[in-house]
């Protein structure tokens, strides 16, 4: 009697152990899978590049680019700006953003500086925005969602009180 009790509970800890197992390892793969999954999303080539300005030996440019993600139901429009040193100086580039969404400015005269962006660029370097999630911060706005009609979507986009300085 006492050797079937000590079986049932070797078998009642083997199977918890089992079971702990394989939850762990559907987990590890189901992350697995979403980061490839993720990685593996659907950009647009992003339009042409235009020019938005020019100012001290910078250029900046913008385009938009979509993302189609199905496997997390995301599909969104996103315009990307391309910022230049033309110089041939190390130059840091100051900005703020203001962000129009269906006609009204959710971003004008913003004092918590969320919407104050900057970066440092070598002679002759480039950055430039993306659709993921490592895009440098300020170089990606999002305009609208592709699958949403009754969103609010990015009407009007303008980068204001760009400094330029050497650094």
């Amino acid at each position: 009697m006492k050797k079937s009790t000590f079986s049932f509970r070797q078998i009642k800890c083997t199977l918890s152990v089992l079971f702990v197992s394989l939850f762990l390892s559907s987990y590890s793969i189901n992350i697995i899978s979403n980061n490839n999954i993720n990685k593996s999303s659907t950009i647009t080539k992003e339009n042409k590049w235009k020019l938005y300005t020019e100012k001290n030996g910078v250029q900046i440019f913008y385009c938009t680019q979509e993302l189609n993600d199905e496997h997390n139901g995301l599909h969104q429009e996103y315009i990307l700006l391309k910022i230049v040193n033309t110089s041939t100086e190390k130059l840091k580039i100051e900005w703020d953003a203001e962000l129009w969404y269906n006609d009204k400015c959710l971003t004008c005269n913003s004092k918590s500086g969320e919407y104050h962006y900057s970066l440092t660029l070598s002679s002759g370097d480039s950055k430039q925005g993306n659709c993921t999630t490592d895009s440098e911060r300020g170089l990606k706005i999002f305009s609208k969602f592709l699958n949403y009609k009754d969103k609010s979507q990015l009407s009007k986009f303008d980068l204001v009180n760009i400094t330029v300085s050497a650094f």
